[in-house]
């Protein structure tokens, strides 16, 4: 008799979800946000208490006694199974300004309820991203008022408001990807464009949202949300590259001199760690391992100096000699700041 053993791996490939939908006043999105936060919080009670038996309860969900009431027509199973997220923490619901977010960083898929919601509550769905798996660019595109503006209270608020972001304690210390966390640009002026427009990756979002709105209302600006799904998980925020303008303070560049007696160890931190891939996946490793042929080698750019520091003091646990140095300007950009001047 032969015996044969197999060892399997399998895995339900969640991802993301998230919606944004705009309302015509803040008083309505703050409503509607507390509405969807309470229907949440409901659900994820309910679905939790019954473990992955949802499919077999006999009483109608949360979600579906709402719709019910609601006059909002659902699918059979609104809220069971997969229709929920099984394996994480349940959605957030923030309302940021006139516009409501609804995210859970995974799950197979969400109900269609929360746009129908939107809808019914005088809104409209600006984005649905059902199943995302890329990282997703969270776009602020930031304005001045247009009737009595300076020029120059415009260009200085760009730079405070990149201090900002990138400042000790600053939201892309706190929340940002450690690799690329962002980019930035202005379009140029011009009626209709945003005075500058922030490409950020937020490790955690819902909490980076309102920080981000405090420092733009804290400079007299107005800011409006997008969010898509990236194309590269390399350099999610490219779209905007190169940035420009800069941040007043030089943002700093992660320098490996010398992988130590553990090469194998850095190359996996710097997977984890710059590439933020914790997968095991090949394709990060490989990069990590091309990074550091030849030392001293630069395996980050333009981070915020306590991102930075959080980094090294990573690789230098795993037995490399780290160092940072002051970012330099692009070439491009340095002619850019030469021709404002």
């Amino acid at each position: 008799m032969r015996l044969r053993a197999w060892n399997a791996f399998a895995s339900n490939n969640s991802g993301s979800y998230t919606i944004v939908g705009r309302f015509p006043d803040e008083g309505t999105a703050r409503a509607v946000a507390e509405e969807l936060a309470a229907l949440v919080a409901e659900h994820a009670a309910w679905f939790d208490a019954l473990g992955h038996g949802t499919w077999e309860a006999p009483e109608p969900s949360p979600l579906e006694r709402f719709a019910e009431a609601q006059g909002i027509a659902t699918g059979k199973g609104i809220g069971r199974g997969d229709d929920w997220p099984g394996h994480g923490s349940p959605p957030e619901v923030i309302a940021d300004g006139t516009q409501v977010v609804l995210h859970v960083d995974y799950t197979i898929t969400m109900p269609p309820l929360f746009g129908a919601l939107m809808y019914r509550r005088g809104g409209r769905v600006e984005v649905e991203l059902d199943h995302t798996h890329e990282p997703l660019v969270w776009v602020h595109e930031v304005w001045w008022p247009w009737q009595g503006r300076d020029p120059a209270v415009v260009e200085a608020g760009r730079v405070k408001l990149l201090d900002g972001l990138f400042a000790a304690g600053g939201p892309v210390e706190t929340q940002g990807m450690i690799s690329m966390p962002g980019s930035w640009t202005d379009h140029g002026g011009g009626f209709g464009h945003a005075d500058l427009s922030l490409a950020m990756v937020w490790r955690e979002p819902m909490v980076a949202i309102p920080q981000v709105r405090a420092l733009v209302q804290a400079l007299g600006a107005s800011v409006r949300l997008r969010v898509m799904e990236s194309m590269s998980s390399r350099d999610p925020a490219g779209l905007f590259r190169p940035c420009w303008p800069w941040p007043s303070e030089n943002l700093v560049d992660v320098v490996v001199e010398r992988l130590g007696d553990a090469p194998k160890e850095v190359r996996k931190r710097i997977a984890e760690e710059v590439l933020q891939n914790r997968s095991g996946y090949a394709g990060p490793k490989r990069v990590a391992a091309k990074l550091v042929e030849k030392c001293p080698a630069t395996v980050a750019w333009a981070m915020a100096r306590g991102v930075a520091e959080r980094v090294m003091r990573e690789l230098e646990g795993g037995g490399a000699s780290v160092k940072l140095v002051d970012h330099e300007y692009p070439e491009r950009l340095a002619a850019m700041a030469e021709e404002e001047s």
